[in-house]
């Protein structure tokens, strides 16, 4: 009863928080563009973007675009009611209303974007003129800024490493099912069996890294007495040569191996994963791959063996895909390219859907035609 009651209010909350808004936004100077860059977002449906919705307006905002919301108090209360997508309105850079009609501006809209992220599975076609945004960091990061720090020097541990929830629930059937992806927690449990797997269990990262040893694989998860906070994640992850790109609970591809990426640490990840990137991280250039559960343990034999110039070579093309492709500006570049006909933003559990939904009438009408 009470938790009903809260969620009411919170609801009531947000609706008048909305309305003040939209109202306000009526009282803005029609001579507000301060700038030479504008964008205005202009779709039905943000709520279903959530999270990257929020990243799709900061790329914008970082490459010092001004950047416009549709007037729609339907869609300001869906953003405000998302703790992702809200933190757009504590940062205070949207402006809400169309811009002046004398505007140089560029437009997304629902003609332009959609959530049918992983179409290039049904259609590898679309992937030759179209743009799938990646899926980046996550908000608190960009939101306080801990991604801007230099972490490009120091002493790497040949070693594994990530961060993060490893429990029963990343054993769902989605990423086999869909992806031909092994989930996170059947890797997890195949990588407890091995001599190089070390559980620690700390208390900060002066305990942690007074452990560290090379050679070895660390998972650390949230559950264990201690988690990573954002603020010193980058700090972690640039002290190994090597990322376990795990998959997500529903879909391969997260954020956390771009945020590896971006500090130069090499991904090792399954092929079939590796496969959705675009363009495709590459076997032995950017990312080292294993085929399947059967392959994992001698691939992981193989990272070990690397030399350092092997490895220098593998972190120098990790960060050359990184700052071609996954930085604000590359992004915010190839959106406003005029080539790419189609842009497609994740939807995360929406979009893996939507897959799911098609591969499944696709099947229904193959077997209706072999019938």
């Amino acid at each position: 009863m009470i938790h009903k009651l809260t969620r009411k209010l919170f609801k009531v909350r947000i609706l008048f928080s909305s309305i003040f808004i939209v109202g306000r936004s009526y009282l803005r100077k029609k001579d507000e563009n301060r700038k030479s860059k504008i964008i205005y977002i202009d779709i039905s449906r943000p709520e279903i973007y959530h999270r990257y919705f929020y990243n799709l307006c900061k790329y914008f905002i970082l490459e010092d675009y001004e950047v416009f919301i549709k007037r729609s108090l339907r869609n300001i209360y869906y953003l405000k009611s998302n703790a992702d997508a809200s933190i757009l309105f504590k940062e205070n850079h949207l402006i809400i209303g169309k811009p002046s009609r004398y505007s140089d501006q560029f437009i997304i809209d629902d003609k332009m974007i959609s959530p049918d992220y992983f179409d290039f599975i049904i259609n590898p076609k679309i992937r030759e003129n179209s743009y799938f945004v990646p899926i980046d960091f996550q908000q608190d990061i960009y939101f306080k800024s801990f991604w801007t720090h230099d972490f490009s020097n120091g002493k790497r541990y040949k070693s594994l490493f990530m961060a993060g929830n490893f429990g029963e629930n990343y054993s769902n059937a989605y990423n086999e099912k869909l992806f031909n992806t092994i989930n996170r927690y059947d890797v997890k449990t195949l990588i407890e069996s091995l001599d190089c797997y070390k559980n620690l269990e700390v208390k900060d990262e002066f305990e942690f890294f007074e452990k560290v040893e090379d050679l070895s694989i660390y998972l650390i998860e949230k559950k264990n007495g201690y988690q990573i906070p954002p603020s010193k994640l980058f700090f972690y992850l640039s002290k190994f040569d090597f990322f376990f790109a795990l998959p997500g609970m529903y879909m391969p591809i997260s954020h956390n191996i771009i945020e590896a990426m971006s500090v130069g640490t090499i991904p090792f990840l399954q092929q079939s994963y590796a496969d959705i990137f675009q363009p495709q991280l590459e076997n032995g250039i950017n990312c080292i791959t294993y085929l399947g559960i059967e392959d994992l343990p001698k691939k992981i034999q193989y990272l070990f063996s690397l030399e350092l110039n092997q490895i220098i070579s593998l972190r120098e093309e990790v960060i050359k895909f990184y700052l071609e492709n996954l930085t604000p500006k590359s992004i915010v570049a190839n959106i406003i390219n005029p080539q790419n006909s189609k842009v497609y933003l994740m939807a995360e559990q929406y979009s893996v859907n939507q897959l799911s939904l098609k591969l499944e009438k696709n099947n229904n009408i193959s077997d209706t035609l072999c019938n």
